[in-house]
């Protein structure tokens, strides 16, 4: 590949997102280069292991440590090539007459796989360590429940979703080769920057460390994507491909080195030759894979099938459950309605009261009034009744009678202040006691009546007494009384 600036700044936007992808697993704060960090956090492992393919991790013979360290470093940035569109917000370029490409949504099964294999390659990391513990499958029940929109459904259903997502076997994919040559000649914008998104799926199965090890120049005119890919890792990463180290991965059996058109031919009969054996035996190993898949996606199917009508139930469950709610909320609300009415009676009861209390304050304060009237009119009954002398025995009795009268007011008053006290359950009481008090009102004045009479006929009495007295010795008259007026009651 011929170099040049317009290649290098694209190619820079296609690491770009793979290096954010590197340094979310370095700390927050470090001024090192991501080479640097990764470097001094490097522990040598005790086995020496290499990602052939997605899920197919074997060991290799060691090396020396920072050859190793190398190797290490270079597989997590190929995982990153391989899944920046699942790990970042990038896309691949737009394929044309296609629709753009979609910003995918958070994988935490990706970011497990890339935390497990960075410890596992000896990059002892506090974030990997953070990513390879995730609980996946608990993430993932509580997407499936969030995609499905299902109600209240039972922690038990949820956890056998989980139990059955762990139980599932890790799909492992063939190993491909690396292609370098093609038979249609490459568009010069698809030779350099973030690869295009048919390309993108495709060269995904080859971008391995045994593959970019493996890969060899071309044998025609026409280049492959994955080859300009291949030449912008080897260069950035400085890779030199003709030290001991390719002589160990040009050597592996396991790497099978096909064309375009070897993939698409069946795998040979028994042959004589090394390479017709090979592929004799990765096309048994594929066919072993595939008796695998099939019967993982029939116990998949099942899995389905149950967790569709743990799925159903939960919604029936969830159904009920509403209804329940629904009927509860009913009543509850009858219930307040109930409530609030007899809240309203109570207060306007209380404002019965109020008002019934109001007016029998008004009415001892009345009667209290017209007993203090009557107090003093008696007060003056007694003075005027003392200057009668002793003689006046009527006027003495009906003084008698009035104190008498008093003592039937205050009788009166006291029965009406323990009526106060049981006001709502003795009204009869009440009345009663103001039946009496006017009786007793009555009975004043016709003792007053009666007083009056008295005093008429007592004055009568003493004119008559006067003028015989008057007319016996009309020298020594002394009269007893005061002068009287025709007011003085």
């Amino acid at each position: 590949m011929v170099p040049s600036l317009f290649a290098f700044f694209e190619n820079l936007k296609y690491l770009e997102p793979c290096a954010k992808i590197m340094r979310s697993l370095l700390p927050t704060k470090h001024r090192r280069s991501i080479s640097q960090a990764f470097s001094t956090s490097y522990y040598h492992p005790p086995e020496a292991k290499e990602e052939h393919s997605g899920g197919d991790i074997r060991i290799h013979d060691r090396s020396s440590a920072s050859y190793d360290r190398n190797y290490a470093y270079q597989q997590l940035w190929l995982f990153a090539l391989r899944n920046f569109s699942k790990m970042t917000e990038s896309t691949p370029r737009k394929e044309s007459k296609k629709p753009k490409p979609a910003i995918s949504e958070p994988k935490p099964g990706i970011w497990k796989s890339f935390g497990n294999l960075a410890w596992n390659l000896g990059f002892h990391l506090e974030p990997a360590e953070r990513y390879g513990a995730q609980e996946v499958e608990e993430q993932l029940t509580l997407q499936i429940n969030t995609h499905l929109t299902l109600e209240d459904v039972d922690s038990e259903a949820l956890q056998r979703i989980a139990d059955t997502l762990r139980g599932l076997k890790k799909r492992r994919f063939a190993v491909v080769g690396p292609i370098s040559t093609s038979d249609y000649p490459l568009a010069t914008d698809r030779r350099c920057g973030r690869p295009f998104e048919d390309s993108h799926v495709a060269d995904q199965q080859m971008l391995f460390l045994p593959q970019i090890y493996s890969c060899v120049p071309p044998s025609g005119l026409e280049v492959t994507t994955f080859y300009c890919t291949w030449d912008m890792f080897r260069s950035f990463m400085n890779i030199d491909l003709y030290n001991v180290t390719y002589a160990r991965y040009s050597s592996l059996p396991n790497v099978v080195t096909t064309t375009e058109t070897d993939l698409e031919a069946t795998p040979p009969s028994n042959s004589s030759c090394a390479q017709c054996r090979i592929r004799e035996a990765d096309f048994e190993l594929t066919k072993t894979r595939c008796t695998d898949l099939e019967l993982q996606v029939a116990s998949m199917a099942n899995n389905v099938s149950r967790l569709q009508g743990d799925a159903g139930e939960a919604r029936e469950s969830a159904r009920n459950a509403k209804k329940t709610a629904l009927e509860r909320e009913r009543q509850l609300a009858a219930s307040v309605e109930d409530l609030t009415a007899q809240l309203a009676t109570l207060k306007y009861l209380e404002e019965q009261m109020k008002l019934s209390r109001g007016s029998e304050a008004m009415a001892l304060h009345n009667l209290r009034g017209q007993l203090s009237s009557v107090t003093t009119e008696r007060d003056l009954l007694r003075e005027r009744l003392e200057r009668l002398g002793s003689g006046q025995i009527g006027a003495e009795s009906r003084l008698r009678d009035l104190v008498e009268v008093q003592r039937q007011f205050r009788q009166a008053e006291d029965d009406l202040l323990l009526a106060r006290e049981h006001t709502a359950q003795n009204e009869q009481e009440q009345a009663t006691l103001r039946a009496a008090v006017e009786r007793a009102q009555a009975t004043e004045r016709e003792l007053r009546q009666a007083t009056a009479s008295d005093i008429g006929r007592l004055r009568h009495v003493e004119q008559e007494r006067d003028h015989r007295d008057e007319k016996a010795e009309p020298d020594a008259l002394v009269l007893p009384f005061p002068p009287r007026s025709r007011h003085w009651i």
